[in-house]
């Protein structure tokens, strides 16, 4: 079947679901959800991210956390969080074409620690990888790693790079318990769209106080009872990638650890999220092998990762997806959420507009 095909049958599928509206939803600064926590009960399911554990802890997605689809996600993301859908759509389709069964619609929250659904990465700030511990829930031991370089920030206000520094710490300490730890340009990626996500949604200038970081990475809990307030649209992909360029930039062990390939612009860390099946090569680092710079040949590798190639390796879990076809996908997504495909467009120019690391070394 013609990836178009499918992904026609997939936007058709979520379009025709019951709880799906008709037309966009609309951010409320008044939803009551806001301020209604409730913790998670012992048969509720939850994922290793801390921001989809929220939005569940608030009603913005199921509180069970059972037999939720990417486009809820997309839409409660927007809702609870003020997140630009096609940020939510660009990851949720990488996350569809890296996983086994592409037409499974309904999953548990949970579903998502799988480290073989390759938006899952080691060095989580609160969770174990996957190959020495519980990569699920919270750990207090790591946060505290975390916790104790976020309360060097000045004025007790977190900051992209004091979270690029808490990374760094978080990263050294892997590495000492689990040598073979996977961190690479791929986790790096995610990584900072990561932080970019929380600092945006939790300070409108990429700073907050470091009761709200704790409130959301701790209680995974909005903020509202601490002075916290929504904005709409405030995780846009134009502050999320400038704030996670930024705490790439905080400490160079980050660089070192990512393969020694410096992501100094939104291009860098958008690019190696489409790397996966074999993810473009960088030596130990996520699984590559290869050349000394970056592994897998001149140029490491990205000359067939990007412009048109087969973006995930056409392997076990890649499927032998092209950019065009995860681009493709997202438009689904979040058309199918009822929102316009513009933000997917901008993310899309971002990435023609982009000369891959290994395309400079190469050039120099």
């Amino acid at each position: 079947m013609k990836f178009q095909a499918w992904a026609l049958l997939l936007f058709i599928s979520l379009a025709s679901a019951d709880e799906l509206a008709r037309k966009t939803p609309q951010f409320n600064f008044k939803d009551k959800r806001f301020k209604q926590y409730k913790a998670p009960g012992p048969n509720d399911s939850r994922s290793p991210c801390p921001g989809l554990n929220t939005l569940a802890n608030h009603g913005f997605l199921p509180h069970d956390g059972r037999n939720v689809n990417i486009v809820q996600l997309i839409i409660g993301a927007f809702v609870g969080l003020g997140v630009d859908p096609g940020i939510s759509a660009v990851v949720g389709a990488i996350g569809y074409a890296s996983s086994h069964n592409i037409f499974k619609l309904g999953f548990d929250l949970e579903d998502l620690r799988n480290h073989l659904f390759l938006i899952e990465h080691d060095c989580s700030f609160t969770r174990e990888d996957a190959a020495i511990g519980n990569n699920n829930v919270f750990d207090p031991k790591l946060w505290k790693i975390v916790l104790n370089e976020l309360k060097k920030s000045k004025g007790s206000k977190v900051t992209p790079s004091s979270m690029g520094r808490a990374k760094s710490a978080r990263i050294e300490d892997a590495l000492k318990r689990n040598p073979r730890t996977v961190y690479g340009p791929r986790a790096a990626a995610f990584g900072a769209i990561e932080v970019g996500l929380v600092m945006s949604a939790l300070g409108p200038l990429g700073s907050a106080p470091l009761s709200y970081v704790r409130s959301f990475f701790e209680e995974e809990r909005m903020p509202t009872h601490l002075g916290w307030k929504p904005r709409p649209l405030g995780v846009n992909i134009v502050t999320s990638l400038a704030w996670g360029v930024v705490s790439l930039a905080s400490d160079p062990h980050l660089i070192k650890h990512a393969g020694g390939v410096i992501l100094g612009t939104p291009g860098d860390i958008l690019g190696p999220l489409f790397s996966i099946g074999k993810p473009s090569g960088f030596g130990k680092h996520e699984g590559g092998g290869g050349g000394k710079q970056m592994g897998g040949g001149k140029q490491g590798g990205f000359g067939k990762l990007f412009g048109g190639g087969k973006l995930f390796g056409g392997g076990k879990h890649g499927r032998g997806r092209t950019r065009e076809d995860v681009m493709s996908i997202a438009r689904a997504l979040v058309e199918a959420a009822g929102f316009n495909s513009t933000s997917v467009d901008a993310i899309e120019a971002m990435l023609d507009d982009w000369t891959p690391p290994g395309e400079t070394l190469a050039a120099n």
